[in-house]
């Protein structure tokens, strides 16, 4: 899926995910990626994009991409949204 060759840097993260999207025919422009963890406020993505990417993450057509959506948090049940 990703294509090989990017080094292993925030650049070549960053520019992965974005050919990777782009590959899969989803809208890239304005989007910006500063370091792939998610936490940077200098990234941005249009929510119809995230919309799209989940959608295809829970497609039967991309089971590749399934762990997208095997790795979100469940409220109550995973990850920071696990009950005290």
């Amino acid at each position: 899926m990703p294509k090989p060759g990017q080094p292993a840097s925030f650049a070549g993260g960053v520019a992965a995910v974005t050919d990777t999207l782009a590959d899969l025919g989803l809208p890239v422009d304005g989007m910006r990626l500063y370091d792939g963890s998610g936490l940077s406020t200098q990234t941005a993505a249009a929510p119809s994009l995230l919309a799209q990417v989940l959608g295809l993450a829970a497609s039967a057509g991309h089971p590749e991409l399934r762990p997208i959506v095997t790795g979100l948090a469940v409220a109550g049940f995973t990850g920071s949204l696990e009950p005290p």
